[in-house]
């Protein structure tokens, strides 16, 4: 029997996703952490724009995790030839995985903890956009 054959030593991975949101930069967060403790990986952080493609291929990403915010864009991260993973609400039913937080959970262990202190009655409000 061979052995099998060695995994890379450094997995490269793009994470493109816009930090100016607290969810992202608590999802790079837990990356980080993870990269750490599985690693060793590169993980290089930007802003998806079109433009940066040849770099991710001139860089040799294996792979890339983004908050998918538009088809087009999926496609164009698509297009790299690498595996994406999805960290974004914002269009529901994509074709590739999605790693996401579950909101219905949530919403019901807030609800739980704010019924356990007493209150009867409480909403949650948001800006109108994408459903969380």
């Amino acid at each position: 029997m061979t052995p099998a054959a060695p995994v890379s030593a450094d997995r490269r991975i793009a994470i493109l996703s816009d930090v100016a949101f607290s969810y992202n930069r608590e999802v790079l967060r837990g990356i980080r952490r993870y990269a750490t403790a599985y690693g060793p990986w590169t993980l290089r952080r930007s802003v998806f724009d079109p433009a940066i493609a040849p770099a991710l291929v001139a860089w040799d990403a294996a792979g890339i995790i983004s908050s998918v915010d538009r088809m087009d864009r999926l496609r164009a991260f698509l297009s790299l030839g690498v595996p994406v993973v999805n960290i974004s609400h914002r269009v529901p039913g994509l074709p590739v995985p999605s790693v996401l937080s579950d909101d219905r959970l949530v919403g019901r262990l807030a609800a739980d903890d704010l019924a356990g202190r007493g209150f009867r009655r409480f909403a949650y409000v948001s800006r109108a956009g994408p459903v969380y």
